[in-house]
């Protein structure tokens, strides 16, 4: 095995590589790697196409720096919960003005004094280079008058709370967006779970045109496993009821529940629970 490092700054081996590919069946014979995504996927994908596999890298998740790994399918049984670790969530800083909220393109073309075209063009960037991450809306064929439009993460909590001003632990839980932090938070432990983990699943959101929303929608193996994110010791319970919502979808709900402040894993009902933040 052999791994090359900032590969865009000798984009003449491509063709060596490719060469030595064609020769043989045997695979991982070479790891590249390279920290400008634009510049080395398009002579990557133009000169080894149909020959590579693409990793994107993310920041460690919290299981990965815990040294957990969740391999196992989605599981919000009480026994899997009840065996996850516990860790100090607001150490870990997350998100920044306009995360956790529908993407509004004139929004942010006022913010910034851009145009629209070059907010949208501004974004996608942002989004090809790892920064931000869209989550896309939930689509069924069975259920009508949904949403189109993606909300806005950050893929780098960190940074988030930087831009935003929040330099304390302490003063980004105590902020008066702290919620959206929170949500951004979760949606970010789950995405780098999935994208690292050995089972794959699709992350999206619900929401329909009454505004009714249910914050994370997780699909894995025809089944669907919604979430609430709540940041809040004591949530509603009523909020389950809105899960309902994806009962007349052609999958199958399976279990799901509240992520949010609670110390311990509570039961809601059968299928649900509150689902501590710290536990992720």
């Amino acid at each position: 095995m052999i791994l090359i490092d900032e590969i865009q700054k000798a984009p003449a081996l491509l063709t060596e590589i490719k060469r030595i590919c064609d020769e043989t069946e045997e695979k991982g014979l070479f790891w590249l790697t390279g920290s400008q995504q634009f510049q080395m996927m398009t002579r990557v994908q133009e000169t080894l196409a149909g020959r590579i596999g693409i990793l994107h890298l993310y920041g460690l998740s919290q299981q990965e720096k815990r040294e957990i790994s969740f391999t196992e399918e989605t599981d919000f049984s009480m026994d899997s919960l009840l065996s996850r670790q516990v860790i100090h969530l607001f150490r870990h800083k997350c998100s920044a003005a306009l995360v956790s909220e529908q993407v509004n393109y004139s929004t942010l073309a006022q913010a910034a004094d851009i145009s629209i075209p070059t907010a949208k063009s501004w974004l996608h960037l942002l989004c090809g280079l790892d920064v931000l991450y869209l989550l896309p809306p939930f689509y069924n064929n069975a259920l009508k008058r949904l949403t189109k439009t993606p909300k806005l993460y950050f893929n780098d909590t960190g940074l988030c709370a930087y831009l935003s001003m929040w330099l304390t632990p302490e003063t980004l839980m105590m902020g008066a967006a702290s919620g959206h932090y929170f949500e951004n938070y979760v949606v970010n432990e789950l995405m780098k779970s999935y994208a690292a983990g050995r089972n794959k699943a699709n992350l999206s959101y619900y929401r329909d045109g009454s505004a009714k929303e249910i914050d994370v929608v997780i699909e894995e193996n025809g089944v669907l496993h919604p979430l609430e994110i709540k940041k809040s010791a004591n949530p509603d319970l009523r909020e389950v009821r809105k899960f309902e919502l994806l009962d007349t979808a052609t999958l199958h709900r399976g279990r799901g529940g509240i992520v949010c402040m609670a110390g311990d894993v509570v039961p809601v009902d059968e299928k649900n629970a509150l689902i501590p933040s710290a536990l992720l």
